[in-house]
């Protein structure tokens, strides 16, 4: 009996040990939100901007020249403010259609992997930022990491899966989400909203195929 019951202890001792040391950790953007997110609407210029700068025509992102232009890693962290405080769940008023709120969340998404990458730059992969327990190559970073949008903290997998997947069940988000990775889609540069992203998505699509 005090065999079984040392072993139990020990059992929910690791496992605590497992939920503290993998607990989630959110990345908070230290950055004023740009003068041009006052009034209504969600522009995505400054991050179109650094992606034409950065990312080349084969869809390749230079994050070492990124990471060494602190200019540049600043006007992104203006945006992921913007992000982090304007979402279509906070803000709906900004996002006039679905397409403008899709186009938000596949933006914000691509947004947050490159900064990770740059700020934590050299990587081998994204997956190189590991939970302290990995279990799954991955976790630490698409599931552990949280990232604000419109002030509500998420991981990157809740973000694709339960919002973009499930509420736009369009197929082809995933011709347009980077992951940083080499098998992952690569990062689209023109940013469009609006009845224009339908012809962006079909594009990426036909272009990954």
């Amino acid at each position: 009996m005090i065999v079984a019951i040392l072993s139990i202890v020990t059992v929910l001792t690791i496992a605590g040990a497992y939920v503290w040391l993998n607990r989630p950790v959110t990345v908070e953007i230290d950055a004023g939100v740009p003068i041009e997110y006052i009034d209504g609407g969600f522009p995505h210029a400054h991050f179109e901007r650094l992606l034409e700068k950065f990312v080349d025509a084969s869809g390749h992102v230079d994050y070492e020249r990124w990471h060494a232009s602190r200019a540049s890693l600043a006007e992104l962290e203006g945006y992921l403010a913007a992000v982090a405080k304007f979402s279509p769940d906070s803000h709906p008023e900004r996002y006039p259609t679905d397409n403008d709120a899709l186009a938000y969340w596949l933006y914000a998404y691509n947004a947050y992997v490159i900064y990770s990458i740059v700020t934590n730059w050299p990587l081998e992969s994204i997956t190189d930022l590991k939970a302290p327990i990995e279990s799954v190559r991955g976790r630490g970073f698409f599931h552990r990491l949280r990232f604000r949008f419109g002030g509500t903290a998420y991981s990157l997998v809740h973000v694709e899966k339960n919002i973009i997947c499930e509420r736009y069940e369009d197929p082809r988000i995933h011709f347009v989400l980077n992951c940083g990775t080499e098998s992952c889609p690569p990062a689209p540069v023109d940013l469009p909203v609006g009845e224009e992203l339908e012809s962006m998505l079909a594009r990426a699509a036909r272009d990954f195929v």
